[in-house]
């Protein structure tokens, strides 16, 4: 098991020289926070056959306004990825099956609410005139999740020492391809045929 996290707090500037609003001018805290956490558990079942299963976590998070003066918002990213692996082999072939679950979140919310160091922070409102805006930011909230499933089949024949073949199999939401790679002494022949399948995305203002 790992884990890993960053920290980092900064300011932004909101620079508004030469507008009537110019004694506004200042900065907003601008925090940056990252995660990433890997665990991993391997399983012999027998003979040649072993088994594992995987499991990531990433996050971050960081202040932003897109160019909107004090209208600052929280970005967020969330990706969780589970996989379970599957190795054995039989005579001269070496078996690989993949299955991975993929979730992707991203969050836009607002930062202002509570928030005393921002001008009119409380008040829910959002003014705006000519480059001077506070108050809750147009992007937020809004949220875009994406996910995907993916079944991966590799095998490996080793006819002699210097000819391998190796066959390869995806199936997921966004792609199937099928893949033959045959090395001969040093030589390397490809086949590959893939189709494209339907996505769909989701976006909940």
């Amino acid at each position: 098991m790992d884990g890993e996290r960053t920290k980092q707090d900064s300011a932004a500037p909101v620079i508004l020289a030469g507008t009537p609003f110019v004694g506004f001018g200042g900065s907003f805290g601008s925090p940056f926070r990252e995660n990433n956490v890997l665990a991993k558990a391997d399983y012999a079942l027998g003979g040649s056959a072993k088994a594992f299963y995987k499991y990531s976590y990433f996050s971050n998070s960081l202040f932003a306004t897109f160019g909107l003066g004090y209208s600052v918002y929280d970005n967020k990213d969330v990706t969780r990825q589970h996989v379970v692996g599957l190795d054995w082999s039989t005579g001269t072939l070496s078996h690989s099956i993949r299955f991975t679950y993929l979730k992707f979140q991203n969050q836009i919310v607002d930062a202002t609410l509570g928030d005393n160091s921002l001008p009119l922070c409380c008040t829910g409102l959002e003014l705006s005139s000519s480059s001077f805006f506070v108050g809750p930011n147009l992007l937020a909230p809004q949220s875009t999740p994406q996910s995907n499933h993916q079944i991966k089949y590799n095998t490996y024949v080793f006819v002699m020492s210097k000819f391998i073949m190796h066959f390869n199999c995806v199936f997921n939401s966004k792609l199937i391809e099928f893949v033959v790679n045959i090395n001969f002494f040093f030589a390397r022949f490809l086949f590959s045929r893939s189709r494209a399948s339907e996505t769909e995305n989701s976006v909940t203002p």
